[in-house]
């Protein structure tokens, strides 16, 4: 029902404001890239229909192409894909969470504070859940902890960790390229 609402939603918009119209594939990608909330999707739809001049379709292609259609992601968008250990939507996801704050030393702490989470779950055999409370992530984040501890062996978690504090240490002593650093920690990471 709700797929029906938006394809209707997205042509109506489309046909009648821009004279352009979305394939079935279109809306699809739109839908997987912005969820099922119509207010975001009709938002993305209206930003979508800006960038084209005149009669035209839009397709999933034409979707998938566009940098500027992404939707911004936070931390627990990028913390999830991250325990799942899903490269590709992690790069995606975590550039856009990159973006969004104001200090790489941010992310540091996230991350430091994600993954010495799965450590203590790992080496507790499950029972530091009891005071998974006074971790300082979001209650989604925490449900997450237990599959992100599924998915990477001790050995894994601590070796990110070593790796974190060496980057944590030449970030504060040197200048080097978050971006870079980030890209580099999660091939890392995840590979």
């Amino acid at each position: 029902i709700l797929y029906k609402a938006i394809e209707a939603y997205s042509g109506l918009v489309a046909a009648k404001e821009k004279n352009i119209y979305a394939t079935a594939d279109a809306i699809t990608q739109i839908v997987h890239l912005f969820g099922d909330s119509i207010y975001h999707i009709a938002n993305e739809i209206d930003k979508i229909c800006i960038g084209f001049k005149g009669s035209r379709k839009i397709t999933g292609e034409d979707i998938k192409e566009s940098l500027l259609w992404r939707k911004s992601y936070q931390n627990w968008e990028f913390l999830d894909v991250l325990a799942r250990k899903k490269l590709n939507n992690a790069l995606i996801r975590g550039k856009s969470y990159l973006n969004l704050v104001p200090d790489f030393s941010i992310v540091m702490n996230v991350l430091i504070t994600f993954f010495t989470s799965l450590y203590y779950l790992k080496i507790s055999n499950g029972t530091f859940l009891s005071n998974i409370s006074s971790i300082p992530l979001s209650p989604y984040v925490k449900k997450r902890i237990p599959i992100g501890a599924k998915h990477y062996s001790l050995n894994e978690i601590e070796n990110i960790i070593h790796y974190l504090a060496s980057l944590d240490r030449k970030i504060k002593t040197s200048t080097i390229n978050h971006e870079s650093a980030f890209t580099k920690f999660l091939f890392r990471a995840i590979s």
